[in-house]
């Protein structure tokens, strides 16, 4: 995995397919653990953001210790 870059994106825009979003399972040491492809991610927005939401799929399977999100659109009303 890279380094994070941080992306501008319009609430209702989608993300693009080439700029996935990855996230990691990791031990104590910061290693991945490559030896899991059961577990599952889901993005949310979160109890705290009053008229958020996230569409598209937003579970994902890790695929040894890495979960990978496409084709999701975070929609936000401006103000809350």
């Amino acid at each position: 995995m890279t380094n994070p870059t941080t992306f501008t994106y319009v609430s209702g825009q989608a993300i693009d397919a080439s700029m996935e979003m990855k996230y990691a399972l990791v031990d104590s040491f910061g290693e991945i653990i490559k030896t899991d492809s059961e577990s599952v991610f889901t993005i949310s927005a979160g109890t705290t953001s009053t008229g958020a939401k996230v569409i598209g799929n937003t579970d994902v399977t890790v695929v040894e210790g890495v979960g990978t999100f496409k084709d999701i659109t975070f929609i936000v009303t401006p103000g809350t």
